[in-house]
């Protein structure tokens, strides 16, 4: 699958999780870890979708950090707050 076609399908998906946590994180009683998840599965699929567009390749994997590395090593520069996504890794 091309790169654009593998960013625009990533950047999708990272979409609908942020849809589900904006609305998970809009209920009072929701547990944290469930609106953590969907942060998390963002941030992750969001950050592959640059990745895949900018021809990086990556290997299966959640771990925030290691992508933004991966990111880093390529040259390019990272996104707001980045020294703060790892909190998000399980």
């Amino acid at each position: 699958m091309a790169e654009t076609s593998v960013a625009r399908l990533m950047l999708a998906a990272a979409r609908r999780d942020e849809q589900a946590f904006r609305a998970l994180a809009a209920l009072p009683a929701m547990n944290d870890a469930v609106i953590g998840f969907h942060a998390h599965q963002c941030v992750e699929k969001a950050l592959k979708a640059v990745l895949a567009c900018a021809g990086i390749a990556f290997r299966r994997t959640h771990d925030v950090a290691e992508l933004l590395d991966l990111l880093s090593d390529a040259g390019h520069a990272p996104p707001p707050n980045a020294d703060r996504l790892d909190e998000l890794n399980p």
